[in-house]
């Protein structure tokens, strides 16, 4: 777990910019990847031998910078991604698998008080 620990702070410390006083607040774009891990809830009313179980699905998409002040910014994100589940009955092969595709643009405001800290 320590060489773990000392490889992540590493790995994260080789990852920073330097920059000469410009907050990091620049325009730029990019991509993003990642994965989704789902399962949908069984409530009240579930006939007797139904489990649920979990999916993974994709997520993906762009993002962008807009610097707005020289402290303040927006992040924009277009991101297309996959919830699943799986319902099952008993330890027969009766599985069904249902997949919601989704599309969302988040908008989050970035604070920048310092060249490496942002909020």
């Amino acid at each position: 777990m320590k060489k773990l620990s000392c490889a992540l702070v590493i790995l994260l410390a080789s990852l920073t910019q330097v920059s000469a006083q410009d907050y990091g607040n620049t325009p730029y774009m990019g991509l993003k990847a990642g994965a989704n891990i789902s399962t949908f809830r069984l409530t009240s009313n579930v006939p007797e031998g139904w489990t649920n179980g979990w999916n993974v699905g994709p997520v993906g998409g762009i993002f962008g910078n807009l610097p707005v002040a020289k402290r303040l910014s927006f992040q924009i994100e277009a991101l297309y991604g996959v919830w699943a589940g799986t319902i099952k009955k008993g330890t027969s092969l009766a599985e069904t698998v249902q997949r919601t595709n989704y599309a969302s643009l988040p908008v989050m405001l970035k604070f920048h008080p310092s060249e490496k800290f942002k909020i």
